[in-house]
């Protein structure tokens, strides 16, 4: 079945966010959160979505939560990019608990 290939699972998020149907975007990322390969893109296009959906705090549960398997994938600018833009800033959060 197509619809368990990860690029069209992509291309089904990338429809859902330009048709501003964020919620069923962030949806639409969770099964690509399970491979491994690509978990970081997935998760950072979720957190994203969710935060464009008004549910900054799930998405920064979600970032908080991921941000050490996301910290050596991700690079600085996106998360300076949710910290000036929904207040989320996982790196700030795991450096206080250090």
């Amino acid at each position: 079945d197509e619809r368990v290939i990860p690029a069209w699972q992509f291309q089904v998020a990338a429809m859902l966010f330009a048709e501003r149907r964020y919620p069923e975007a962030a949806a639409a990322l969770v099964p690509l959160e399970e491979q491994p390969a690509f978990f970081a893109v997935a998760r950072i296009f979720r957190i994203y979505a969710l935060c464009m959906a008004s549910d900054v705090e799930t998405g920064r549960s979600l970032a908080e939560q991921a941000y050490p398997r996301l910290a050596e994938s991700v690079r600085d600018s996106w998360w300076d990019f949710f910290e000036e833009r929904f207040g989320i800033d996982p790196r700030l959060t795991v450096s206080s608990e250090r």
